[in-house]
């Protein structure tokens, strides 16, 4: 089972990358199957994948039009 603790350094190890959730949660010994819906809701609570450049950034750090999954910076070059 996850705990708060660990589905935070998940998050933190996936903020700032290009990787796949799959291979990031391998690395702490889990898998899709072991992650419930709480978990993944916990996830996207704290960083979200951008559609537009593919890296995962912290919530809250959105493009400035308001668009939910892209980032600040794609927002920006995008203008």
């Amino acid at each position: 089972m996850l705990t708060q603790d660990k589905l935070d350094e998940i998050c933190a190890d996936l903020q700032g990358t290009c990787m796949e959730l799959e291979k990031v949660l391998g690395w702490h010994g889990f898998d899709y199957a072991d992650l419930s819906k709480s978990d993944f809701d916990e996830i996207d609570r704290q960083v979200f994948l951008c559609e537009v450049c593919g890296w995962w950034v912290e919530v809250g750090d959105y493009a400035e039009d308001g668009r939910e999954y892209t980032c600040s910076q794609c927002g920006d070059e995008e203008e």
